[in-house]
């Protein structure tokens, strides 16, 4: 399976293959001003399954966490089209309106929700952070792919709770020991 994700103009094209490994909303300040909205969907692809064309601009920021972000977008038209995070390394996010596809699976994970505007609700099933940072101190991406499995196998809550922390570091021990980038 192939998709494509392009800016309004189509200069700027991201092709994925396969399905995404996570699909998350994030009500986080800057996502709601890069979109313009109450929120942006980010779906995040394993950067073998992403091939790029088109000229960009990179706009690079840090996240709530003190990461890079380089965002992608066209230098016509404006549009987000992809980015690379330090808290997702050997992923590329691409913005899920980019698509175009109304079939698109919902967002697994909410986060951010102490910025969320309080008339945004899911009906569908999803994991929702109060912010961008996972329970028990996992690095976000690891979290968020533990998470995206239990999710697949229908563990209970208790048995996701207890996976995460056994995956989880001793409080004393820095996260940075457990961060590949």
């Amino acid at each position: 399976m192939s998709k494509i994700a392009h800016c309004c103009f189509g200069l700027l094209r991201a092709e994925v293959s396969g399905h995404p490994t996570l699909v998350a909303a994030c009500h986080c300040e800057q996502c709601q001003r890069r979109t313009g909205s109450a929120f942006g969907i980010s779906a995040y692809h394993l950067r073998e399954q992403v091939r790029t064309e088109g000229a960009s601009k990179i706009f690079s920021r840090a996240g709530q966490d003190g990461r890079s972000i380089q965002g992608h977008f066209c230098p016509e038209c404006g549009t987000t089209v992809y980015w690379e995070a330090e808290f997702m390394p050997g992923y590329i996010g691409i913005a899920a309106g980019t698509f175009f596809d109304p079939d698109f699976p919902a967002p697994t994970v909410s986060a951010c929700e102490q910025t969320k505007p309080s008339w945004v609700t899911f009906g569908h099933k999803a994991l929702h952070l109060q912010e961008q940072r996972p329970p028990l101190g996992l690095p976000f991406g690891l979290a968020l792919l533990c998470l995206r499995w239990a999710g697949r196998m229908a563990l209970t809550r208790w048995v996701l709770l207890t996976l995460l922390q056994w995956l989880s570091p001793p409080r004393d021990r820095p996260l940075k020991a457990l961060d590949n980038t």
